[in-house]
């Protein structure tokens, strides 16, 4: 009697399971529709011709372009220069007028605020007043979804245009990740980003192309991964990166780090990192494990850094200092912009650099 209790068992729950993974596929499609990364997410992101291909970067914001995105009603107005940057027409250079090129992601591009209301316009207008009447002039170079790869790539591409006094590197904790990536991660499509490492993941795994199911189990395991791990934010479809892949990450992105302050000097110019943090980290009061032996490693080699996490852990409300996507929020690259120019001046990085570049050595 046994045995067939134990058969019956068995066989009910063949059929059981699958009605309820089917029915949980339904309530998943209805109620929490999963995008496919390649294609959805990084449209809702974009504009149609607000991108453009280029070899050297893997791709760049379009020249001269203007639009005004608006996703899940957060909204971007923003226009590019002639070089393809937020940031006005760069006029000749003016004696005794540093000139600040900073380089990062979507948080220095200032995704969901104005134009001008990025951290590289509040941190202008705030040495404008503390240097008065001279200041200093930002250059906005921040591309979203950029990783150190494509900012130092970037660099060389439009340093000697830029020719600026200082350069900056905002780095935010998914870059440890996106450093794993290479330059032809995304390929321009009319203009638009199309993730060709996760196109190819979900081409090669069809129950994840089909199962929204399957693509939300994948999400909540990394963000789980994330919170309880103390892991950086990544964006793969399907899967999580492994600890040796993160491990690489803050080896590259060190390196990547430091071949930008080589590229800088090569300009003659000083260069320096900006830790950007998130939300996460700032309320528990510390940085990703992993970026803190990255932070340690770019400070032995003496490279000037600002860690914002305490300066964002002091403010009153942290909340409001970032919008629900985890981009700054006004205030939040008001915050940004006013600890960047009081560190700018605190350690005296407003002059060009004529030093040797660094040793070779720091990078291998």
């Amino acid at each position: 009697m046994r045995g067939r209790g134990l058969t019956s068992n068995i066989l009910l729950s063949f059929v059981t399971v699958p009605v309820a993974l089917a029915i949980a596929e339904v309530i998943v499609r209805i109620a929490h529709p999963q995008p496919i990364p390649s294609q959805d997410r990084l449209r809702s992101w974009a504009l149609p011709g607000m991108y453009v291909a280029d070899d050297s970067v893997g791709y760049r914001l379009a020249p001269d372009f203007a639009g005004r995105l608006e996703r899940r009603g957060v909204v971007t107005e923003f226009r590019t220069n002639s070089l393809g940057l937020r940031a006005p027409e760069l006029g000749p250079r003016r004696a005794g007028l540093p000139r600040i090129a900073a380089f990062g992601d979507s948080l220095t591009f200032g995704w969901g605020v104005a134009q001008g209301e990025e951290w590289v316009g509040f941190a202008e207008r705030e040495l404008a007043v503390r240097l008065a009447p001279r200041g200093a002039e930002f250059v906005n170079c921040g591309v979203g979804g950029y990783g150190t790869r494509n900012e130092l790539a970037l660099l060389a591409l439009l340093g000697p245009a830029l020719a600026p006094d200082l350069v900056i590197a905002g780095f935010y904790p998914n870059d440890l990740t996106d450093n794993l990536r290479g330059l032809d991660a995304y390929t321009v499509r009319d203009g638009v980003l199309f993730d060709e490492r996760s196109a190819a993941v979900y081409r090669e795994n069809a129950l994840a192309r089909t199962s929204h199911l399957v693509r939300l189990v994948s999400a909540g395991w990394q963000a789980w991964r994330e919170r309880w791990l103390e892991l950086p934010p990544g964006a793969r479809p399907l899967g999580a990166f492994s600890i040796e892949e993160l491990r690489e990450g803050e080896r590259l992105s060190a390196e990547l780090l430091l071949r930008m302050a080589e590229e800088s000097r090569a300009l003659g110019a000083r260069f320096g990192v900006v830790w950007l943090p998130t939300e996460k980290y700032v309320r528990a009061g510390a940085a990703v494990p992993l970026q803190q032996r990255l932070q340690r490693e770019v400070e032995v080699a003496g490279v000037p850094a600002l860690d914002l996490l305490p300066v964002f852990a002091a403010e009153p409300d942290v909340a409001s200092l970032y919008l629900p996507d985890r981009h700054f929020s006004t205030a939040g690259n008001r915050a940004v912009g006013r600890a960047v120019a009081n560190w700018l001046l605190a350690v005296g990085m407003l002059e060009r650099d004529s030093s040797p570049p660094p040793s070779s050595e720091r990078t291998r």
